[in-house]
């Protein structure tokens, strides 16, 4: 699986952030008309490490999950969760090495109408 299925299967497993948004989690941007509230997420960075024999395996992510929502307190709460589950990953799974949370935006979209949250990552996996 690539590192974008891992991630949505992940996210929309844990407990938390399917009380608050179900599976709706979509890379890059959510589809119209979408029930509220959501999440989208987009890598915006990414790094291959290399050593003396080549490619060792090892990627460092950074990566942007947006929260969606029609309140500005539910858009913090989302975000709260996925932060959760994000920094649990590494113990969820093996081929993530690490997971920190590198800060929060809290934002209004205009051209939806939702406050949104957006929440960057520092990741480094195996996939």
């Amino acid at each position: 699986m690539t590192f974008e299925e891992e991630l949505y299967s992940y996210l929309s497993s844990h407990n938390g952030t399917i009380a608050l948004v179900g599976d709706r989690i979509y890379p890059g941007n959510a589809p119209q008309q979408v029930t509220k509230p959501y999440c989208t997420f987009l890598k915006i960075y990414s790094d291959r490490e290399y050593s003396h024999s080549g490619y060792s395996g090892l990627e460092h992510i950074d990566l942007q999950i947006s929260c969606f929502s029609e309140t500005y307190l539910q858009s913090i709460q989302i975000a709260k969760q996925v932060t959760l589950a994000i920094e649990a990953w590494t113990t969820a799974n093996n081929n993530v090495q690490s997971a920190l949370q590198q800060g929060t935006k809290d934002l209004y979209a205009d051209q939806v109408e939702l406050y949104h949250c957006a929440v960057e990552f520092s990741i480094s996996h195996s996939f």
